[in-house]
């Protein structure tokens, strides 16, 4: 849970200890020899949390499969317009973390763009909730858009809601 993680966030602080957020560990970092920590998993944070198919956004623990993700959403004739290479095999946590949007940016827009809302747990332990679940949400400080593509590195995402749209009626391919 969040909660847990804030935990290890506390303990790490107080020890000096470096933190690497990960699940399926299919696009680590390098880590420094010289410096100690402590590799956290998110992969039993999973599952869909939150899904609003007439709003179209889903809400999933970081350690969810985008597979996962993509089943719920087509069920409903929608889905989410990300392709990077492997995305299928790749956690929602993971993806976001590293912002990677594949080929269909070009028509949709960057995954950035897609984020409404986050859980987070900063490296006090502080757990922040980031945004909101719909589309329309400008209250405060957008702290969402340097989370996304930060790979862990200013705070451990717990639980990500993304923006979804109808699946297109006809999809066409032109070479």
């Amino acid at each position: 849970s969040a909660d847990e993680v804030a935990e290890i966030m506390k303990w790490a602080s107080r020890e000096a200890v470096g933190v690497l957020p990960f699940c399926g560990g299919s696009r680590l970092p390098a880590v420094s020899e010289d410096h100690p920590y402590v590799a956290v998993s998110t992969s039993r944070l999973s599952g869909v949390e939150i899904y609003e198919a007439a709003d179209l956004t889903v809400t999933a623990g970081a350690g969810t499969p985008f597979a996962t993700i993509d089943r719920v959403l087509r069920e409903n004739r929608q889905w989410a317009p990300f392709n990077p290479p492997r995305v299928e095999d790749r956690s929602l946590g993971g993806l976001v973390a590293l912002g990677e949007s594949g080929s269909l940016w070009m028509g949709y827009g960057e995954l950035r763009n897609h984020v409404l809302g986050m859980t987070v747990v900063t490296g006090d332990g502080r757990v922040l909730r980031l945004g909101g679940r719909v589309v329309k949400n400008v209250a405060g400080y957008d702290l969402i858009k340097p989370m996304v593509g930060s790979a862990g590195t200013l705070a451990v995402m717990t639980s990500v809601c993304l923006r979804a749209y109808p699946e297109p009626a006809v999809e066409l391919v032109l070479v």
